[in-house]
């Protein structure tokens, strides 16, 4: 048997409930599960509001993806372009380093960017809340 390469892109809730599930479901002999982020941890956002008013501190927010997904591989690169027809992903890492992986599936789930331009003067007096720093 042939192990199957997923690649998941993304490290937020919608990637790492998806790299759980399969790595529960599929043996390792049947697929490889790489997820690639470009932080080695996962930030749980909805607690950012606390971190900034100091009702708690940062430690809880950002929890580590290797300690949360066991039996998953975990890329801290950057994905700069996806070929579906030839199914390969080419990535940029932390030193510029370029590379490619072929995968047999692939799941985009990046998430969202701060939009601050949708009301005016927003972008001027506010601060987005999408990541610890």
């Amino acid at each position: 048997m042939v192990r199957k390469q997923i690649l998941i892109i993304g490290g937020g809730f919608a990637g790492v409930k998806c790299a759980k599930t399969l790595r529960a479901k599929l043996a390792r002999e049947e697929a490889d599960v790489v997820l690639f982020n470009c932080e080695n941890y996962m930030v749980f956002q909805p607690l950012l509001a606390e971190v900034v008013g100091a009702s708690i501190s940062p430690e809880p927010v950002a929890v580590p993806l290797r300690q949360m997904l066991p039996g998953v591989y975990c890329r801290t690169e950057d994905v700069t372009h996806i070929d579906v027809n030839n199914s390969y992903v080419e990535f940029a890492g932390d030193r510029g380093r370029k590379g490619m992986m072929y995968y047999d599936h692939l799941v985009i789930a990046c998430g969202s960017d701060v939009n601050l331009g949708l009301i005016p003067g927003m972008a001027d007096h506010a601060f987005p809340l999408k990541t610890v720093g």
